[in-house]
């Protein structure tokens, strides 16, 4: 079973294991994460909106997680200045794989968003490509260097 994690509702920090949730359309929506050992003594309440499920991939040995952010090399531009591109990791359901979108569009349907390559393209590029944060603990990247 691939692991989960979601930021604690009770310490705003990141926390790891399986994940369960209850509630519904008439309910309040709860999630929860069970710590890494199944230690029922160990549920914790979770953010339901951060919640990302494990790739089951990774970069320098960091895992990724659906709702990360990458940036990746692009090229070369002017003046010898390199450019990155900065894209937010999802699971597609319309190519049954792990995605990534421009980084900012995870809430625009699949069909509307403008890139949509898959992660195995940053995997082969693993050397230029990084984990630089999530879509929950960010604001959006001021890609400055891509004008």
């Amino acid at each position: 079973m691939r692991q989960y994690r979601g930021r604690s509702v009770e310490t705003n920090e990141w926390v790891y294991g399986c994940f369960i949730s209850g509630g519904g359309k008439t309910a309040k929506s709860i999630a929860y994460i069970i710590g890494p050992d199944a230690d029922f003594d160990e549920i914790i309440e979770v953010h339901p909106d951060t919640v990302g499920q494990s790739t089951g991939q990774s970069l320098a040995e960091q895992t990724i997680h659906d709702g990360d952010t990458l940036k990746s090399f692009h090229f070369v531009g002017d003046h010898k200045k390199e450019r990155h591109l900065y894209h937010d990791v999802y699971w597609s359901d319309r190519y049954g794989g792990w995605h990534t979108c421009n980084h900012g569009e995870k809430t625009v349907p699949e069909k509307d968003r403008k890139g949509s390559p898959p992660l195995w393209v940053y995997l082969r590029n693993s050397k230029k490509t990084e984990i630089v944060g999530t879509i929950h603990d960010q604001p959006l990247i001021q890609a400055k260097e891509t004008r």
